[in-house]
């Protein structure tokens, strides 16, 4: 491995620890965090944002954001 991704994990890797430390301070001092429900609802929010902007015609069609989201989301969950 080269020592520019080496040196690129090692970075993600302290970052992840730094956000960790947090968390766990954070959850020590007593705070509950968010609920998943929450959390979710603001996806779904985020999402019905991105829905009502549409972009700029492609090829002549009209592509709505949301199709954009949804695939993307799919993509990444490894959903058909």
């Amino acid at each position: 491995m080269s020592v520019v991704k080496e040196n690129s994990k090692l970075r993600l890797r302290l970052e992840l620890f730094k956000k960790l430390a947090i968390a766990q301070a954070s959850r020590a001092s007593g705070d509950r965090g968010r609920t998943l429900s929450q959390v979710m609802a603001d996806v779904r929010n985020r999402i019905r944002e991105t829905a009502s902007i549409t972009s700029r015609p492609r090829y002549g069609l009209q592509v709505n954001k949301q199709t954009e989201v949804c695939s993307t989301l799919q993509v990444s969950l490894g959903t058909p």
